[in-house]
């Protein structure tokens, strides 16, 4: 039994190590004033997201988060972020409308203060960081959603541009009630 809980420790460990590095290259990234092309990539479900480095403020592991009455599926809760409340929303639901089911590698992708809202991104999967230099961009997206921008292919992988401002402006977004 002890040795389970010594791998238990071991990998935790190398999740933090991880986290620790991936938070260092974002910032370093961040203040190089070079990150234009620079994007976050995320899984939300079975879509491969991008972000840009300015929008990601921090990533971090799913906090307590309090659920409100009367709200939609995608809008998980609130939780206290350093003294401050942030809505958490569930994306790969927002975006896909299916439920989302809990796994280890859920992270939540802090948005950065310049946004409408103060909320979070609970996400399937962090994929690391992605440089655009290297890849090509198609015209526009096949897929028909209004807040995804370029595609990208990327290692034989679809990557869509999520639009966090269009997103955070659309009606669907600004109405976390449900109807009764």
């Amino acid at each position: 039994m002890s040795e389970s809980v010594n791998n238990t420790a071991k990998k935790e460990l190398l999740l933090r190590d991880y986290q620790r590095q991936l938070h260092e290259r974002t910032i370093s990234a961040q203040q190089q004033g070079d990150s234009s092309l620079q994007r976050l990539a995320f899984m939300a479900g079975e879509y491969g997201l991008l972000v840009h480095m300015t929008d990601a403020k921090e990533i971090m592991a799913i906090p307590a988060v309090t659920r409100v009455p009367g709200t939609l599926d995608w809008f998980v809760g609130l939780s206290n972020y350093r003294g401050k409340l942030l809505s958490v929303i569930d994306l790969d639901c927002l975006i896909t409308t299916k439920k989302n089911t809990s796994n280890k590698a859920e992270r939540l992708v802090v948005l950065s203060d310049r946004f409408l809202f103060p909320c979070a991104l609970q996400v399937t999967q962090i994929c690391g960081l992605v440089d655009l230099n290297s890849t090509s961009i198609k015209a526009s997206s096949k897929i028909n959603h209004p807040w995804f921008d370029a595609e990208y292919s990327i290692d034989n992988k679809q990557w869509y541009e999520l639009n966090l401002m269009r997103m955070q402006s659309d009606p669907i977004f600004l109405k976390a009630y449900a109807d009764e």
